[in-house]
């Protein structure tokens, strides 16, 4: 079975290696790794790994001030971004779908597709 592959970014919180402790201990089929964004070529470093799904801490200003999230949607369009606030005990996950448009009613259909329901 092929190991799930994780990138927990770290900045200047602790964070990061805590979390990837926690899902070392409770899930044995994921490959975690814990990048530095402040490395040189850190972006680069996530591309070549081509995870699935990216952790960082949504308190840490240095991953949440950049281009970092827009960068790694563009490079790893199938990427599923987690983002935990441990301030607030929230998760928002976020995921990409990119499609080629052509015209203004595909735009129209997407708007459509994505309003909320009562």
């Amino acid at each position: 079975m092929a190991l799930t592959k994780v990138v927990i970014l770290s900045g200047r919180s602790i964070f990061a290696e805590g979390v990837a402790n926690r899902l070392r201990q409770n899930l044995d089929e994921l490959e975690i790794k814990v990048i530095d964004i402040r490395e040189l070529e850190a972006l680069e470093g996530v591309v070549a790994i081509r995870p699935s799904t990216v952790i960082f801490d949504a308190t840490d200003a240095e991953i949440t001030d950049g281009d970092w999230l827009t960068r790694l949607l563009t490079a790893l369009p199938m990427l599923q971004i987690v983002s935990i606030d441990p301030l607030k005990d929230q998760i928002q996950v976020v995921t990409s779908e990119q499609r080629p448009m052509g015209q203004v009613h595909q735009l129209v259909d997407i708007i459509r597709k994505s309003q909320v329901q009562p």
